[in-house]
């Protein structure tokens, strides 16, 4: 468990990143198709900024019981979530970091947020079936 400092990538990263690049634009569109239709089914999306990739799409609920609760419901519907912003501190590498150093944003942040599937092959029924479950909750 140490911090690392290897930044480049291989051969093997920049020849996938090279063949998606024609892909970008249009796989771009339907990620922020994904996010709209969320937002459309009156999920608490994150607010997302003008020429967004929209590679997450992060919904922020009113607590960490709430998010516990969904999350599990999802799951228990074999639809995988996560949490894109665990606080460096959590990790063991960070350990002897002091956890109370004033990032409550950051804490609250990441009790209340569920990052939500966006990957590309997502079809309308699969973002309704997410939908419906959440709404059923919050």
């Amino acid at each position: 468990s140490m911090l690392g400092y290897k930044l480049e990538m291989n051969d093997i990263q920049a020849a996938i990143g090279l063949g998606q690049l024609p892909h970008l634009d249009a796989d771009n569109t339907i990620r922020k198709g994904i996010y709209q239709a969320y937002r459309s089914a009156g999920l608490p999306m994150t607010y997302m900024s003008y020429g967004s990739s929209h590679h997450l799409a992060v919904m922020l609920v009113e607590d960490r019981q709430q998010k516990e609760t969904i999350m599990s419901l999802l799951n228990k519907n074999q639809i995988q979530t996560g949490c894109h912003y665990t606080p460096n501190y959590y990790y063991k590498m960070y350990n002897q970091c002091y956890r109370d150093n004033g990032c409550k944003n950051v804490e609250e942040f990441y009790q209340r947020c569920i990052s939500l599937p966006c990957h590309l092959y997502l079809t309308n029924e699969d973002i309704d079936k997410i939908t419906t479950i959440i709404n059923e909750v919050i």
